[in-house]
């Protein structure tokens, strides 16, 4: 049962479709059935096949969204004059959405339920079926929502705490850099032998690429990767989904397979998650390496790998300057120092049983911010950007409260389009989930009126 519906016109004023005067009283306006308000839709779908000579391809694209239908009545006392006046206020709204855009379609359930929304366009036609002699119009009223969720009509507003520099803290002073990576100390400090223990494993001084010092490598592997002869670098900090490439100068001696050099991935706990690598089958100087290569999605740290490579293979060599770059053009210009702060943490309660899109808005003065959902390892930089003292910026995932609904945007002082601040390889757009969950903003520099505001809207199937 419903206790008024109202769809928004052009300039967000609601327009009754139907309300429940009281028990027993019959609204000059109703919706006799309404579909779509609530069921939880199926993905809709665009089919387009292509063909080739060898059958076909077939490019679905499948998009959220739901299918609204409402059959309503009109009545009047007074006469079908006035029937076709309230018909023309009451269908207004709806032409309208096909001219600027979804409106918001509301509605409560129940005498005191749920007050909930719906951005919808005007889907078909309106057909009515006007009975002249009872002052009476019924018609039928198709709609669709390019989201399928509906939301709240409560709009909640989280302001974390003021950012506070605390003890601490993390700094970039530079691009990355391996320790001893030329072995220059004299000796191996920085370096590990994970896997079976090498014959020789040593700084010497027979040759170099460069400097004075390099490694010698020589041993014979056991069977599988924890028992080869390896010699891994000191670990880097890396960014999921940003791509970058690791090499060492090698001077092979001898070799019966192959030797590897290329990146091996750790998630934050240390743990090892995959290697990639180029390799030499030929002895002599040259440089190798695996080349554009992609963090992946629980990446944290990554190290050169040094080994021989296949199972019982054996090979002596040289390894000197060993390096890890990031492939990726922009991002983060250091140094950058990612203060510890005792502020900047909002915790935010969805209430629904969707994740809900929502909008960040971040007050300057800061320098370069992020905003990280704990505990989730997603993240949406501006390092590329800075808001001024007495600015704010607002990071728009999406929702019913997005301007012209656009999703995936960003705007300074609500205005001006700041897309230019998103750091793109190392951003992954979030969505609050349902339950609770915290937001940290973080920045590389910041006064005390740094904060964050969530506003946000309990999103149901």
């Amino acid at each position: 049962m419903l206790s008024n519906l109202t769809l928004n016109d052009a300039s967000g004023n609601p327009v009754t479709l139907h309300e429940q005067v009281g028990s027993g009283s019959q609204a000059a306006r109703e919706v006799v059935t309404a579909q779509g308000l609530w069921g939880i839709p199926t993905p809709r779908s665009t089919v387009r096949k292509r063909p080739t000579g060898h059958g076909e391809i077939n490019e679905t694209r499948w998009s959220d969204g739901s299918k609204i239908a409402v059959t309503g009545q009109i009545a009047s006392q007074v006469s079908i004059d006035a029937v076709w006046a309230d018909f023309y206020t009451v269908t207004a709204p709806m032409v309208q959405t096909l001219d600027v855009g979804p409106a918001l379609l509301k509605w409560t359930n129940g005498v005191s339920g749920a007050h909930l929304q719906k951005a919808v366009v005007l889907d078909g036609e309106v057909d009515p079926v006007a009975q002249e002699g009872a002052a009476l119009i019924d018609y039928q009223a198709s709609f669709h929502a390019p989201d399928p969720r509906a939301y709240s009509q409560t709009l909640d507003t989280v302001t974390s705490p003021g950012l506070a520099t605390a003890a601490g803290g993390i700094v970039f002073t530079g691009p990355p850099t391996l320790i001893n990576p030329g072995f220059e100390t004299g000796d191996t400090t920085g370096w590990l032998s994970p896997g079976k223990a090498p014959t020789i494993f040593a700084a010497q001084t027979g040759w170099a690429n460069s400097g004075t010092y390099s490694a010698r490598l020589t041993g014979t592997n056991g069977s599988g990767l924890a028992n080869w002869v390896q010699a891994v670098s000191s670990p880097i900090s890396v960014m999921p989904g940003r791509r970058y490439s690791a090499w060492a100068h090698l001077n092979v001696l001898s070799v019966s397979s192959q030797v590897n050099v290329g990146i091996f991935w750790y998630d934050a706990n240390g743990t090892f998650i995959e290697g990639v690598s180029g390799n030499t089958t030929t002895t002599g100087i040259r440089t190798v390496g695996g080349s554009d290569k992609q963090a992946p999605a629980l990446a944290a740290t990554a190290r050169v790998a040094v080994n021989i490579g296949t199972d019982g293979g054996s090979a002596d060599l040289y390894i000197d300057d060993a390096a890890i770059v990031s492939e990726d053009a922009g991002g983060m210009t250091f140094p950058i120092v990612f203060n510890q702060s005792s502020g900047g943490v909002a915790t935010c309660t969805n209430v629904g049983n969707r994740p809900t899109p929502c909008i960040f808005r971040i007050y300057g003065y800061c320098q370069a911010p992020q905003l990280i959902l704990l505990g989730s390892g997603n993240r949406i930089s501006l390092a590329n950007g800075t808001i001024a003292a007495g600015d704010f910026c607002d990071v728009i995932v999406g929702g019913p409260d997005a301007p012209n609904l656009v999703t995936k945007s960003v705007l300074y002082n609500g205005t001006d389009n700041r897309l230019n601040f998103l750091d793109s390889p190392n951003t992954t757009w979030f969505e609050l989930p349902k339950g609770s969950s915290s937001v940290q903003l973080i920045a590389s520099a910041f006064d005390g009126n740094a904060k964050l505001s969530v506003m946000s809207r309990a999103a149901y199937a």
